[in-house]
């Protein structure tokens, strides 16, 4: 039986709109600053959020997402943090994740605004690689997903710590190998999107390329599978390489290759790495606005499946499952 079965058919406490907060630390600091995430982590996270209907704001603190149901804030918490925690090996990064999920029934700005104030003030109350929501939200689950969440404190001792009163904390680690079942939702971006193509265009030159065309070398040397002009190139500056089912540009160049991502930003690489989403621009050597050469142009399929995946989320009456 649902656990809202007893309430009055007037009383709706589904909140409007769900605040997920997502923060990162120095996991070795015994200061709990916020971080800023590494680009690359950032980039795709945002994207991961972005693809379960989220509106996602980046600031300082972390990201933030508004979400219009419990269902897709928790599916976008799960995936991020299993998502971020494996990028995050593979970079052998020192930053360590934690999300809060905050409801509020009222959807004006000030609402919102205060929601995401708690959020923010929660997370400095966390611990690494937890996901905690408020009771309201906790209460929209399903009985399987509940029995996967327990209190972060003792009703004795909320006393002392008021804050943590009635939050929880979602096993995550166990939802995320079985996220689909968990909230029924269809399966993320790149589940839907079959075999992953990046389309490049450079000058008049359009290529396909598929995972089994990697690692693909661009950069002024005869060499390269693609030839760059223009004197900030370097011989060979960089590659795509496909690895945990997406492209990534390596920088491995001189002066460095600047990104414009599918969020308007131009991020600076010098021997990184940076995961293609969406669609942009890569402008070696030099800023877009300072090119001397032609730039190179990346369009991703799974961008393709970004309609399709938007239609097929849930409306904000959804509930959770579990089997």
């Amino acid at each position: 039986m649902s656990a809202n079965a007893n309430l009055a058919p007037d009383a709706d406490p589904r909140p409007t709109a769900v605040v997920l907060h997502l923060g990162f630390t120095d996991p070795l600091s015994s200061l709990r600053v916020p971080l800023p995430p590494p680009p690359a982590l950032r980039i795709a996270l945002t994207a991961q959020i972005g693809a379960r209907g989220g509106h996602v704001l980046d600031s300082t603190p972390g990201l933030s997402a508004f979400h219009g149901s419990v269902s897709q804030a928790v599916q976008a918490a799960v995936e991020a943090l299993s998502k971020g925690t494996s990028l995050l090996v593979d970079e052998t990064a020192r930053v360590a994740l934690r999300a809060v999920l905050v409801g509020t029934r009222d959807g004006s700005d000030a609402a919102r605004a205060a929601a995401l104030t708690r959020a923010y003030r929660l997370l400095t109350l966390s611990r690494d690689n937890t996901l905690l929501l408020t009771r309201d939200l906790y209460e929209q689950l399903d009985s399987g997903l509940r029995e996967r969440a327990r209190l972060v404190i003792s009703p004795a001792l909320a006393d002392e710590q008021p804050e943590l009163m009635d939050l929880f904390d979602l096993d995550w680690i166990n939802c995320a190998p079985r996220a689909a079942q968990v909230t029924q939702i269809v399966e993320p971006l790149d589940a839907l999107a079959g075999e992953e193509l990046l389309e490049l265009t450079h000058g008049g030159v359009q290529l396909r390329l598929s995972p089994q065309d990697c690692p693909f070398t661009l950069g002024r040397d005869k060499s390269c599978a693609l030839q760059l002009d223009g004197d900030v190139a370097s011989r060979v500056h960089g590659q795509i390489e496909f690895v945990h089912d997406k492209f990534y540009f390596v920088d491995d160049s001189r002066n460095g290759t600047y990104l414009l991502t599918p969020q308007g930003e131009e991020v600076y690489l010098h021997r990184e790495r940076l995961p293609l989403l969406g669609r942009g621009v890569i402008s070696p050597g030099a800023p877009i606005v300072k090119q001397t050469g032609e730039v190179v142009r990346y369009a991703c399929r799974s961008e393709q499946s970004l309609s399709a995946l938007a239609a097929s989320l849930p409306t904000p009456a959804a509930e959770l499952s579990i089997h």
